[in-house]
């Protein structure tokens, strides 16, 4: 029996869990945000922008998927380097993304 791949499935969960608090605009579920949600800072958006939100959660959730991978026990040091530098860029990507959703001439 070959079962699926558990990032793939996990990333898929997550994303229709992301897109149905979008659809009924809750910010988040969690008491306490994801990792992933405070490295964005989720919750600071004070426009109230669509964009910035969404923008915010995808990039959340990719550092989520990374930061669960370097959780793993089976980890190596250097598997754990690689999503550590991951997340710090995903982290600056979506900064400057929302720099330019923002951006006004």
């Amino acid at each position: 029996m070959t079962l699926p791949d558990i990032e793939i499935v996990s990333a898929q969960v997550h994303q229709a869990w992301m897109q149905s608090k979008l659809d009924q605009g809750v910010a988040s579920t969690h008491s306490v945000q994801t990792f992933g949600e405070k490295a964005v800072g989720l919750s600071f958006n004070p426009s109230g922008d669509d964009a910035v939100a969404n923008c915010k959660k995808e990039f959340a959730a990719a550092i989520d998927r990374m930061n669960a991978l370097r959780e793993r026990p089976e980890c190596s040091l250097e598997v754990h380097r690689m999503a550590s530098i991951a997340i710090t860029e995903a982290q600056t990507a979506q900064m400057w993304a929302v720099k330019a959703l923002t951006w006004r001439e």
